[in-house]
């Protein structure tokens, strides 16, 4: 009788498992029938595509490719405008536009009003519209657009140039969704950068030399940037983030801001006036103001101006002011901001406002007011931390000089020096 030891026991475990192991993985070793062919997908096949031509998109009396039909379409060259035609004209909801890296410019002579638009018809159901990747040139004059919509249009706009054009990117009746967005006007009292109504969305875009560099309504503007510009942006029930704006324009305005706006993080340069507030319930926060005229100016009620930095508002005559409150702009607070190199710090005309925490010294000269409040203003102690002359202005009719060496512990009070 044989005795089986433990190592052939392993070892005959060990082949069957490699034996069941190889049929396991084993295939068939002859190759079909035919020549070898590929399995991948082209790129049409992944997604399918048109391309923009006067077979497959011809053109009409008005427009040189009209584009009728849902899908995604591109351009294989260059689009030159002649006459009075559009470039492309869009008719059909759910269209991707991809410039492929050409141009659509206008033509010598020619008096093309648009490079692109929609379907003007606003009673229409609302469009989604994609346009990409590529560079609109030229449609310089005054009431030329780079892209027009006047439909129910959603429009997005992705890392598009729009050169020369009398007015950039407009949507009139709908969302404007745009990103990666470069475009220059042909006037700075004429015409808007990017612009879109309820719902718009803009994000790191720059314009120049526009009336109005972006006009957005309940929507977004972040990451962008206005030079040049009559105006850097008109905002109304919108969020503003890391935004700029400057400009050696007499006159200019950074921003005009109504309705329940909110800036925050952002620089106005050279500005004779950095942000207008011309409506209720708008806040400032955390925004800098360097060498303007006015920094703020309040011509509405219910604004918080807040943790905000003012250098340098000297321009114009030597009336510069940090912060300015109009007659009949109440119920506003004005609360931990600084200042330095000003003609005035804080300005206010109408009483019911509140100012508390700031601190602005260093004014161009010690015979300006620091703070300049008529009776009414509730505000902290008003505290004076060395030897200056500069004056202080607490009541209408009841000016003085807070004694030097005063100290506090009040987290309110208001410093000059």
């Amino acid at each position: 009788m044989h005795t089986v030891t433990s190592r052939s026991v392993r070892f005959a475990c060990a082949m069957l498992l490699a034996a069941l192991a190889g049929s396991a993985i084993a295939g068939p070793i002859t190759p079909p029938a035919g020549p070898v062919t590929s399995t991948m997908k082209t790129m049409t096949e992944v997604e399918p595509r048109i391309a923009i031509n006067s077979v497959n998109t011809p053109g009409d009396a008005t427009t040189m490719f009209v584009i009728s039909q849902p899908g995604s379409y591109y351009l294989t060259s260059d689009i030159t405008t002649t006459g009075n035609k559009v470039g492309i004209r869009i008719l059909a909801s759910d269209v991707t536009v991809d410039l492929n890296g050409m141009t659509v410019r206008r033509g010598a002579g020619a008096t093309s009003s648009s490079a692109i638009r929609d379907d003007i018809d606003t009673e229409n159901a609302e469009q989604t519209i994609t346009i990409r990747n590529g560079t609109i040139r030229g449609f310089a004059t005054a009431g030329n657009y780079g892209i027009y919509s006047a439909g129910n249009t959603k429009l997005v706009a992705r890392d598009l140039f729009l050169l020369n054009c009398a007015f950039g990117i407009t949507v009139e009746n709908g969302p404007l969704d745009a990103s990666g967005i470069t475009a220059t006007g042909t006037s700075t009292t004429a015409g808007y950068g990017l612009s879109g109504t309820s719902g718009t969305i803009i994000a790191a875009s720059s314009v120049s030399n526009f009336g109005t560099g972006y006009y957005v309504n309940e929507g977004l503007l972040a990451d962008s940037v206005a030079t040049g510009c009559g105006m850097g942006a008109n905002v109304t029930r919108a969020r503003v983030e890391n935004f700029a704006a400057s400009t050696t324009l007499s006159g200019a305005v950074g921003m005009e801001a109504s309705a329940y706006s909110t800036v925050s993080d952002s620089l106005f340069t050279t500005m004779t006036t950095g942000i207008k507030v011309l409506g209720v319930g708008v806040l400032i926060d955390n925004c800098t103001f360097n060498s303007g005229n006015t920094g703020v100016q309040l011509w509405s009620s219910d604004a918080v101006v807040r943790n905000n930095v003012f250098k340098d508002m000297t321009t114009i005559g030597s009336n510069g002011v940090c912060i300015k409150a109009e007659a009949g702009a109440t119920r506003n607070v004005i609360e931990n901001n600084q200042g330095s190199n000003f003609n005035f710090g804080i300005s206010i005309a109408a009483a019911g406002n509140t100012v508390i925490g700031n601190k602005f010294g260093n004014p161009l000269s010690s015979g300006l007011a620091i703070y300049s409040f008529p009776i009414g203003t509730r505000h902290g102690a008003i505290v004076k931390v060395n030897n200056s002359t500069s004056g202080v202005i607490v009541g209408s009719s009841t000016p003085g000089v807070i004694p030097s060496t005063l100290g506090t512990t009040e987290p309110t009070a208001n410093l000059y020096w």
